[in-house]
């Protein structure tokens, strides 16, 4: 901390117990000494705003130049203890369908544990809001604003879909460049509650357009785009109706059981890099609504006797980046709606 100017117009530090360093800096030399030992300079300019005499500058020149030493020892060693658990810091994730809901939260999730964020949805609206939300957050957490960005992909045109898909891999990578390390898809279109006895061969493909079929030809891409390492992964998302369906949604089930099939057979033929599922309960998203009659029926399925938050789910694709063991997995975040705390109340009836 920097004192008073003497009055001969020197700065001089105001030093606990050393009284007044000003004047021509000679002084008591026990006093001086134990100044340095006490690390109260933090920078050069602070060192040289006291004067010296020639005979002294020496010492408190080399006593300097060891704390610095020191100083910089000891903040690589703590960088070394922080990246042993914060694995996300320095990565760049994208997730596609990131704009709102569960891929938000994990968008923000992962800026907040140091990694560069890429959020994609079909609107370039959409993803422009999400980006500016993302760059709010990014300065509260203090993290720089560019940490987060985006870019609209539909994925909703079977045709064009793999063709959009390439063209947002290398915006993301800057012309392959910049692998990916971890790739979160939960994009999906409105659940299509079709009964069984009114399927169309042309609605039960179109249930499977953005939520497998992109799902798939974003995997096959993946290796031109993301390092190809068991620290690598990609995340799927699925639902509770595989382990659990509901009367009436049998078409919808499938979809979710395609998912986590895929999953496994992904983790085979991409690894090393790791492929997974996190399996979705009822989780308040936009595509839930707010109505809270429907809310208490999702409630009382559960154990928890709850409804997923954005934010509680995004810690199973947290966790799904950081270990580098788990692959062709699928992790349940439902509130226990597999066992089911109420069997005659299912979520989706």
């Amino acid at each position: 901390m920097e004192g008073k100017k003497s009055p001969g117009g020197a700065a001089s530090p105001a030093l606990a117990g050393g009284g007044d360093g000003g004047g021509d800096g000679g002084g008591d030399g026990g006093d001086s000494r134990a100044c340095v030992s006490d690390h109260k300079y933090n920078s050069l300019s602070q060192f040289l705003s006291r004067s010296f005499t020639i005979t002294t500058v020496p010492f408190y020149l080399s006593k300097f130049i060891e704390t610095l030493s020191h100083t910089q020892d000891k903040a690589k060693k703590n960088k070394n203890k922080m990246s042993k658990y914060n694995k996300l810091q320095g990565t760049r994730v994208l997730v596609i369908g990131g704009t709102s809901g569960i891929g938000y939260a994990v968008a923000e999730a992962a800026l907040e544990s140091g990694a560069t964020v890429y959020v994609s949805s079909s609107s370039q609206a959409k993803v422009d809001a999400a980006v500016a939300r993302l760059r709010e957050h990014a300065e509260v957490v203090q993290r720089e604003p560019l940490a987060a960005d985006g870019r609209a992909c539909d994925l909703g045109n079977v045709a064009a879909a793999e063709a959009n898909l390439v063209s947002l891999l290398g915006w993301a990578t800057d012309g392959r460049s910049s692998l990916l390390d971890h790739v979160v898809f939960t994009a999906g279109d409105a659940l299509d509650r079709t009964p069984l006895g009114e399927a169309t061969g042309e609605g039960i493909l179109a249930g499977f357009h953005v939520r497998v079929v992109a799902a798939v030809l974003l995997a096959k891409l993946l290796p031109q785009f993301a390092a190809r390492s068991n620290r690598t992964s990609y995340t799927l998302t699925g639902g509770s109706l595989t382990a659990r369906p509901a009367p009436g949604l049998g078409l919808v089930t499938g979809i979710g059981a395609a998912v986590e099939g895929y999953a496994r057979g992904l983790a085979v033929d991409l690894r090393p890099i790791r492929v997974n599922v996190v399996q979705a309960g009822a989780v308040r998203t936009p595509l839930l609504g707010d109505n809270p009659e429907v809310l208490a029926r999702f409630a009382r399925d559960t154990i928890t006797g709850t409804v997923g938050r954005p934010e509680e789910i995004a810690e199973a694709y947290l966790y799904l980046m950081k270990d580098s063991f788990i692959t062709a997995a699928v992790i349940e975040s439902s509130g226990g709606r597999t066992v089911g705390a109420s069997q005659e109340v299912s979520e989706f009836n």
